[in-house]
């Protein structure tokens, strides 16, 4: 049915508008049509529209979903008491930052999208409570923080006292926080509740389900210890033997070069996701250390190493076999030597074939890769030739023409008792 520029329909003895075809830029929606009340807003109904104020009357109880979703004039909504629910995406991609929330709104979907907002909630509501930076659902038995305001840029908050539960996805994409607390009283934190919030976080000392130190958050449960989130400032870090999970997104965009982490610990979906810095990934079992070299270049495809720790396949935390596959084609050719060096040093799960392939790579590369050593006087990839054997025989000797001809001292001088130590000519400190 039609009414002015609304559509509409009667719906339990009260009117749902359905739709606007209307162009003004300040919208008062009636509060009935034709004698009914005005109770409800239908899915979309103002979608796509280009209102810069909307006034909801008191008479409606429900805004479905998505009705104001891609408004992107709209700067003000006016929501008035008696408003019961407010259904999900409602006020996705619009041009709103600020929202109020009446006392008798009990049910707002997808919470977590209004993180762009800051959202003001009546003292009077029961459902909900705003201290101003968090939004929080409240029940009988739980006090959960559901989301921040990402573009408030205070750099310390406390969560509030009696908060029970971090919500999914709440302080992410917060860039501004820098230091965060924790009461006592929380005992859940949602999925990915933290990323791309690098906030250094403490937790009170008489919280029995998180703990956190000075590099990272952790959670105990039945199963044992995991890591939450690392916020340290370092560039080197070793997992602790006693963490059996690292959860997804727990390093991303870390800017450490080096870590060191347990064979059989179950790494989650991206862990290390955008880790750009990252050099050595050190994988432990026993008194074993197994080294994965990240390539240096191109800075952008360290992603796909790092993407290759899986969620312990095979009783292993790392794919291998996709690294060999990634090290087959590697540009540029220095760095694709490096990974078949380390993968050499190190061989868990190397197989026979490929070993040889790296071999032959090496041998066939390695007037190449002495010359690359020199120009950036690499001693830790030279220490890695002479370990494999690379620098044995005539070897040694081509080495140290190439070392002679580039010009460079300090490799010519350990190429030199390189070749004293193979041939057993060390220098007699007695004489």
């Amino acid at each position: 049915m039609k009414w002015k520029d609304y559509t509409y329909e009667i719906t339990d003895g009260g009117v749902c508008i359905t739709g606007y075809d209307g162009g003004e830029a300040e919208i008062s929606v009636p509060s009935q049509i034709k004698g009914c009340p005005v109770t409800s807003i239908g899915e979309g109904c103002f979608s796509g529209c280009g209102a810069a104020e909307i006034t909801l009357p008191n008479t409606v109880k429900i805004i479905g979903e998505c009705v104001f979703e891609l408004c992107v004039f709209l700067t003000k909504l006016n929501l008035n008491e008696g408003l019961e629910k407010i259904g999900s995406h409602a006020v996705r991609f619009t041009g709103l930052t600020e929202l109020y929330i009446p006392s008798t709104v009990e049910f707002i979907g997808d919470l977590g999208e209004y993180g762009d907002l800051k959202i003001t909630v009546s003292e009077s509501n029961l459902k909900f409570s705003s201290d101003g930076y968090g939004v929080l659902e409240l029940g009988q038995d739980f006090k959960i923080l559901k989301i921040v305001n990402k573009n408030d840029n205070r750099k310390l908050y406390n969560i509030p006292l009696g908060t029970t539960e971090i919500g999914e996805g709440a302080f992410g994409g917060q860039p501004y926080l820098e230091s965060l607390s924790l009461p006592d009283s929380v005992r859940s934190i949602g999925k990915n509740a933290f990323t791309d919030c690098f906030a250094r976080i403490s937790v009170s000392e008489g919280n029995p389900c998180f703990t956190a130190d000075e590099n990272a958050l952790y959670g105990n449960d039945e199963k044992g210890r995991r890591l939450i989130k690392f916020f340290g400032s370092g560039d080197s870090f070793e997992i602790p033997e006693n963490i059996y999970f690292t959860e997804e997104n727990a390093f991303l965009k870390s800017k450490l070069k080096r870590i060191a982490l347990p064979l059989n610990t179950v790494i989650g979906r991206n862990a290390f996701g955008e880790c750009t810095e990252a050099e050595t990934f050190i994988i432990k079992s026993g008194e074993e250390k197994i080294e994965i070299y990240v390539p240096r270049s191109p800075k952008y495809r360290k992603k796909d190493v790092c993407r290759l720790f899986c969620e312990n396949r095979d009783g292993c935390v790392f794919d291998f076999i996709g690294y060999d596959s990634l090290a087959s084609s590697w540009e540029p050719l220095p760095e694709r030597l490096k990974m078949a060096l380390c993968r050499l040093k190190s061989p868990f799960r190397l197989t026979e074939d490929k070993g040889e392939e790296y071999e032959n790579l090496i041998n066939c590369s390695l007037d190449f890769l002495l010359r690359s050593i020199c120009e950036n006087e690499d001693t830790d990839t030279l220490a890695d030739l002479n370990v494999l054997g690379f620098l044995s025989g005539d070897n040694i000797s081509r080495a140290i023409e190439t070392a002679a001809q580039y010009g460079s001292p300090k490799i010519l001088s350990r190429m030199m008792d390189i070749r004293g130590e193979n041939r057993g000519e060390g220098f007699d400190f007695s004489l």
